[in-house]
């Protein structure tokens, strides 16, 4: 009888595919240090810690670089997992003006207002969501988002934060 190391196949499969379901999740914060502009784009990877614009799925973060202005344009933005407010800047996430119905995509994941956030952020750009998303509101001042909210997904909110929504949301309902 013979019989195959099936335990060394396993482990080799599994080193050889966790860093490839692992590979397009990226955590890039924003650090404003491009070329100040109004609006400065997201797309111009300067603006973001690694230098290059965070790749589809990634978790982002705005905290404290700021240094490129406060109005951002979503221009040449990637669909994220996660979109994280650390701050109290009162930054506003634009449309892009060459396509201003153009969303920001919200894969299945999260907004995440911090409870050190104060002041107000503003994102009037337009959202998508390609899952149910689950937005917790912390922190003082608000989060007002006034860009339409699309997709055939919930939105789900918890925290003690304020969350204002406007614009004309089509998404298939709140949650709190």
């Amino acid at each position: 009888m013979h019989r195959r190391p099936v335990r060394r196949r396993i482990c080799v499969l599994s080193a050889l595919v966790a860093p490839a379901a692992l590979a397009g999740v990226v955590h890039d914060n924003w650090t404003g240090h491009g070329t100040p502009a109004n609006p400065t784009p997201w797309g111009n990877g300067t603006n973001w810690e690694a230098n290059a614009v965070p790749p589809t799925g990634s978790l982002v973060a705005f905290g404290s670089g700021f240094g490129s202005g406060l109005n951002i344009s979503i221009a040449g933005a990637n669909p994220v997992s996660k979109f994280t407010v650390n701050t109290s800047q009162p930054f506003i996430l634009m449309p892009n003006a060459a396509s201003p119905t153009t969303p920001l995509i919200l894969q299945t994941g999260t907004i995440f207002r911090s409870s050190t956030s104060s002041g107000t952020q503003s994102i009037p750009a337009p959202l998508l969501q390609g899952g149910n998303n689950s937005w917790l509101i912390e922190g003082t001042g608000a989060l007002v988002v006034s860009g339409n909210i699309s997709g055939s997904f919930a939105v789900t909110k918890a925290g003690a934060g304020t969350l204002v929504l406007g614009g004309s949301n089509s998404f298939a309902g709140l949650q709190v």
